[in-house]
């Protein structure tokens, strides 16, 4: 009890001048002198205890609040632990070595519970950037429809085979832009984004197409009518567009 009582605190510790362990009560000689150290070394290793684990839950809420990198996260909380032990060596190595390994789990528990905290905060960013890639994909740009866009494939339409380049169809062009969602989704490992962002672009597709219909039938219905009861459209451009849609889309 007397040890326990009279047990320096870590600041009267640090303020001391020469053998800090002149103020540790008790002494190594004298039955009452060995329990009282014993008591007094118990009674700052559990206040060291506190004062430790109360520093590591500011410094968990400065990381998240701050992002921290686990390397800095770690320094950190390795200086909070090697403060305490440093003054505890002073004393008594092995009321050291025990304080150490406690607050090392301690350590290595916060350590983990902020890493996850990282993993989903960058899981978090990587379905935003995704979500956003996938909207410019589906519906350019604000103020440019056609850059990178699905209309930017309906305005080019299919790419001519040249000397330079093969054939690529409209059709192939947007089915690379299709496996582009799907390989942004997968990345971040959401199902429910990758169907309804798929719903998204599938839609966006027959939209296009029936927009791209409507505004070449409108220019003059009843030839155009005919020419597609026929399937001789005069129309080059449209005609390429009219022959990537499947059949389901024509119908449509």
């Amino acid at each position: 009890e007397y040890g326990a009582q009279n047990a320096p605190t870590k600041q009267q510790l640090q303020d001391a001048q020469g053998d800090i362990e002149d103020l540790v009560p008790g002494d190594q000689t004298t039955v009452f002198g060995r329990a009282a150290r014993k008591a007094a070394l118990q009674s700052m290793t559990t206040n060291f205890e506190m004062s430790a684990r109360e520093q590591m839950i500011n410094l968990r809420i400065q990381a998240q609040q701050e992002n921290m990198d686990t390397a800095t996260f770690t320094e950190q909380s390795n200086a909070i632990i090697d403060g305490y032990t440093s003054t505890l060596q002073d004393i008594s190595p092995s009321a050291a070595l025990n304080f150490r390994a406690t607050m090392a789990t301690v350590g290595n528990s916060a350590l983990l519970a902020h890493s996850n905290k990282l993993l989903a905060n960058q899981k978090e960013q990587d379905k935003a950037t995704a979500a956003d890639n996938v909207d410019l994909i589906i519906n350019g740009r604000p103020d440019d429809m056609y850059f990178g866009s699905l209309s930017d494939i309906f305005e080019q339409g299919s790419t001519a085979k040249s000397s330079t380049q093969d054939y690529v169809s409209m059709a192939e062009k947007i089915e690379m832009q299709r496996m582009s969602v799907i390989n942004m989704a997968t990345e971040i490992g959401d199902s429910a984004f990758l169907t309804s962002k798929l719903k998204a672009f599938d839609e966006k597709v027959d939209e296009l197409y029936a927009t791209s219909t409507s505004g070449w039938l409108n220019q003059a219905p009843a030839e155009r009518l005919q020419q597609l009861s026929t399937g001789q459209i005069t129309d080059t451009r449209f005609a390429d567009i009219w022959s990537n849609m499947t059949t389901d889309q024509q119908q449509k």
